[in-house]
């Protein structure tokens, strides 16, 4: 079958050109000819096109194991664009990965900002500094340290670089190969949060004038406690009230996966209203791997009665939208940055949880396990 280069490999070397460095010499109003009359140094050496072949590689022993990169050592959700990589005309499915010996491996994760932030940090190195660069993309960042190590998965995919870890609710992981990784700050500190709709929000606080639900007074929405001192609320996002075969995909979390039965999993509390012949919330998260078992634990151990179901990333907008034109009630699990949260800006309200301790943080395992 017929091959082309990937869409990746496409645009390798091709970001920084003439006329991005005509318009950036423009803008910040410099020569980007001018040297240094002393040491004859250009004075904005960065300010140039990209470099076109790699001029350096790095010496990485992992990358010459027999089982680097091969799929029967990957695991199912990890795909490498290498250099040279080909993918079929007919289809656009890979044809081969290209090479990774001897470039820098970015791990990279399936959400915006995060293409983003590894996007530019591979110009950077690509283009500018002049290292060939491969693309690593995983199912998420729990395993990102070992990657970087000489063990486990430090052989089958070894990595250098990952730019976007939500740390917090990883740290049992990530700390265990902290002596072969260095971490720093890279300007942004990430909030994962629960959300709802602000016209949920709204129609809650109307209490007992509402048209959409019961509420025999107004509840505030955002505010965690509201949700376990009468069922109004619970009621008001129950299964009856959601959409869920778009927020319940057993593909996405099966059976046994952090306690999920038919895509969902649920809290103690849920367990307790459902022997009253009572129902539970519903939350919408993403990805099981997405900050495993951590909004779960923070929602159980506040003991909301709820059901945490899941349909990936793109699942859950889907679902929020949806709802959103429909005029119907959601709460889920998100992050920002997130392209979503300023496409949508006003339309999204926070649900305020109690605030998190470190010493208990410190203890998460990163697993839930109550069987939905």
């Amino acid at each position: 079958m017929a091959t082309t280069t990937s869409p990746f490999d496409a645009i390798r070397g091709q970001c920084l050109d003439a006329a991005w460095v005509a318009n950036a010499s423009a803008t910040l109003g410099v020569n980007p000819s001018l040297r240094d009359p002393k040491s004859g140094r250009l004075l904005y050496p960065w300010l140039r096109t990209a470099f076109q072949k790699a001029r350096f590689k790095i010496n990485d022993p992992r990358q010459a194991l027999p089982t680097a990169y091969q799929r029967s050592c990957m695991d199912s959700g990890d795909f490498l664009n290498g250099v040279g990589e080909r993918v079929f005309v007919a289809d656009g499915t890979q044809a081969s990965q290209g090479t990774f010996q001897g470039t820098i491996t970015i791990e990279y994760n399936d959400w915006p900002s995060h293409w983003l932030s590894s996007a530019v940090m591979g110009v950077l190195l690509q283009e500018v500094l002049g290292y060939d660069v491969t693309f690593l993309q995983t199912p998420g960042g729990n395993h990102a340290s070992q990657r970087m190590s000489a063990e486990g998965m430090g052989q089958c995919t070894p990595t250098h670089i990952n730019v976007e870890i939500w740390a917090a609710s990883k740290l049992p992981v990530l700390r265990v190969y902290h002596n072969e990784t260095t971490s720093l700050n890279n300007g942004y500190v990430g909030l994962a949060g629960w959300f709802t709709l602000t016209a949920n929000l709204n129609e809650a606080l109307k209490g007992p004038s509402s048209t959409q639900s019961t509420f025999q007074r107004a509840y505030s929405a955002d505010f965690w406690h509201e949700y376990t001192r009468s069922q109004d609320l619970v009621k008001f996002y129950s299964p009856a009230n959601t959409n869920m075969p778009r927020v319940a995909v057993s593909s996405v979390c099966p059976n046994g996966t952090m306690g999920c039965q038919n895509g969902c999993s649920k809290s103690y509390a849920c367990t307790v209203a459902e022997q009253n012949n009572q129902t539970c919330m519903v939350v919408a998260m993403m990805e099981p791997g997405y900050d495993p078992g951590f909004l779960q634990a923070a929602i159980a151990n506040n003991n909301i009665p709820a059901y945490f179901c899941f349909s990936g990333y793109g699942g859950v907008q889907n679902a929020v939208v949806d709802a959103m034109t429909r005029n119907k009630t959601i709460t889920f699990y998100h992050f920002e940055p997130d392209m979503f949260h300023l496409q949508y800006e006003g339309y999204l309200t926070r649900i305020a949880l109690p605030r998190a301790q470190p010493k208990i943080v410190a203890t998460a395992t990163g697993t839930f396990s109550e069987n939905g």
